[in-house]
């Protein structure tokens, strides 16, 4: 379908009333969206994720008519990568609704599809002709699982969590649809007004540290200016919102929270891979966590968790460290405090705590850690935002735990 026709007037308030989302991530949800107009990639990944009724999917359906409006806003999961790709191919967005967890293939495909990659497969109904497709996509996915527990598709992607919405304050959705179509045209020339600012800023551009989607990062950034957002804000809520992914992917694999248990308890190890397949046997959760796929059975598979983990672990402030000798595989973990993303760390934090079976106290709980440790600051996203004024008087996040406010220089 087409693309809504722009009109001047609008607000991003305008679209805030359709959706459900927290006042300190709509730099988020903005930042997607004028990344999702540009013509080449990276691109972020959304994922919305909520209790039933809280309008995963109405989101899901406004923000792709805003970027790529379809007589099928939005499509069940595919069975595997060629339904993949042929949907990849024929959409501009690709949006998935209601999906019930995140399969190995489906996040790796996701992946590559973000920040560019190619798909190839023998050309039908021949022998040896081989067909090559090249893609770039943005991608909003929904669910009521948590759907970002791989760190490789964390680090590409932009969480929300959706609030439960009071019985009271539920729209009708043949009138919200009425209301929308009489406003989308607005909301439409914000958007375009976010793409002159971002043209004519985003040489001028320096963020405070470097993420892994850098680019995408400055473009939203240098599109503040023309959104109505205040300066910095993107950049500040987008830390943030990665900080709360590696808590949630250390979370999600038993075998990394047992490494963050030993970590904060020893403080420094090393070994080979097969004495940490046994040691970390003592900071399980559980058995079901040992016998389970998310658990390394061998020493070899324990050097292929680890590449996949060892990015979170060290914004976690965990170090790791794998290299040879003439002895085979050897491992260093050390606690390193504080939270890292590409720059030095402002929080000077230390590990401290831990849980380790058949210690002084009760087997298998886990100690509170301190109120300035390094897990208490990067797990508290909730109250990890609050307004100040600047010079202007213009309310800008800020993170409670960071001496100096973030903030874009444009």
């Amino acid at each position: 379908l087409p693309l809504p026709e722009p009109e001047h007037g609008g607000t991003l308030d305008d679209l805030w009333a359709f959706l459900n989302v927290r006042v300190e991530d709509r730099p988020l949800v903005a930042g997607f969206l004028i990344r999702a107009l540009h013509p080449e990639g990276p691109f972020f990944c959304l994922s919305v994720n909520g209790e039933q009724g809280t309008g995963k999917s109405t989101a899901t359906r406004v923000l792709r008519s805003l970027v790529d409006p379809s007589t099928a806003m939005l499509r069940p999961p595919p069975k595997d990568e060629r339904d993949f790709l042929a949907g990849a191919v024929n959409n501009w967005c690709i949006a998935y609704d209601n999906l019930s967890g995140m399969q190995a293939w489906l996040s790796d495909a996701l992946c590559r599809i973000l920040t560019g990659g190619s798909f190839a497969s023998r050309t039908l109904y021949s022998t040896a002709e081989e067909t090559v497709i090249p893609l770039v996509r943005p991608a909003i996915l929904n669910g009521i699982d948590d759907l970002l527990t791989r760190p490789d598709l964390a680090d590409r992607a932009i969480a929300l969590n959706l609030e439960v919405i009071g019985e009271g304050s539920r729209m009708d959705e043949r009138a919200m649809r009425s209301e929308f179509d009489a406003v989308k045209g607005q909301i439409f020339g914000v958007l375009m007004d976010g793409l002159s600012s971002a043209l004519r800023n985003i040489d001028h551009v320096r963020l405070p540290y470097s993420p892994r989607m850098i680019d995408a990062a400055k473009w939203a950034t240098a599109a503040e200016e023309g959104m109505g957002l205040p300066s910095g804000s993107f950049i500040s809520a987008y830390r943030q919102n990665q900080r709360d992914m590696v808590v949630m992917s250390i979370e999600a694999s038993p075998f990394a929270s047992a490494i963050l248990d030993m970590v904060s308890d020893l403080k420094h190890w090393s070994g080979s891979s097969s004495e940490l397949l046994k040691i970390l046997q003592d900071y399980a959760r559980d058995e079901e966590s040992i016998k389970s796929k998310a658990w390394p059975k061998t020493p070899t598979w324990v050097g292929r968790f680890l590449n996949r983990l060892a990015p979170a672990l060290r914004k976690a402030g965990i170090g790791v460290d794998m290299s040879r000798d003439t002895s085979g595989r050897q491992i260093k973990l050390s606690a390193e405090g504080g939270f890292h993303d590409g720059k030095s760390s402002n929080l000077n934090s230390t590990w401290s705590g831990g849980r380790k079976k058949n210690s002084d106290k009760e087997q298998g709980q886990q100690q509170d850690f301190p109120k300035n440790s390094v897990i208490s600051v990067i797990a508290s996203s909730k109250s990890a935002f609050h307004d100040t004024n600047d010079s202007n008087d213009t309310k800008i996040p800020k993170f409670q735990s960071e001496p100096e406010m973030w903030k874009a220089e444009i």
